[in-house]
């Protein structure tokens, strides 16, 4: 009889050994998926990327099919929201607008 329990317990812990190298190796492999993604994402980035935050007069007169000298006449009198023109531009220097914002405006026009 003690031999059975041994034979048990022997076999229980070979289970639990086992199941703590299957644990361990998952834990490898989701660390290694996890690297693999972040390249991808860093791949298709370089190959296509993200549009960027922020855009100058081009964008918007290509968005409108106007100069760029009629977006920049715009943006200094007002007639493209505040909200969308970036801090410190403008006024001599080169117009920036925040990209999701003129695209919101441009939409509602």
């Amino acid at each position: 009889m003690h031999t059975l329990s041994y034979a048990n317990h022997s076999k229980e812990l070979e289970a639990s050994s086992a199941l703590h190298q299957d644990s361990a190796s998952i834990q490898q492999l989701a660390e290694t998926l996890s690297a693999i993604s972040k390249s991808l994402v860093r791949i298709a980035d370089h190959f296509d990327p993200p549009p960027p935050d922020k855009v100058g007069t081009r964008y918007i007169a290509d968005r409108l099919g106007c100069t760029i000298e009629w977006v920049s006449q715009m943006a200094d009198t007002g007639r493209i929201p505040p909200s969308c023109v970036i801090p410190g531009t403008g006024g001599g220097k080169p117009w920036k607008f925040l990209r999701s914002r003129i695209d919101e405006w441009i939409e509602s026009r």
